[in-house]
């Protein structure tokens, strides 16, 4: 199996998203977050990474480690 990937375009409402979008979801999109157990605190990780590097500021809540939710 080929290991490359075809060109995304983006036409329409979403052709000003831009490639940051895209590589944001292709991040998140290769978190296993699947239920049970979760491990949603991952995937939060990641998403408050992303806003950091772009100036927002985040925090992880909650009271299990592993399922932790964003807030920004």
């Amino acid at each position: 199996m080929s290991d490359v990937r075809p060109p995304i375009t983006l036409s329409g409402r979403y052709a000003d998203v831009g490639p940051n979008a895209v590589e944001l979801a292709r991040a998140l999109i290769r978190v296993d977050t699947s239920n049970p157990p979760g491990r949603e605190t991952v995937a939060a990780t990641v998403l408050k990474e992303w806003l950091a590097a772009h100036g927002v500021e985040s925090e992880l809540v909650g009271p299990d480690p592993d399922r932790r939710n964003l807030v920004a």
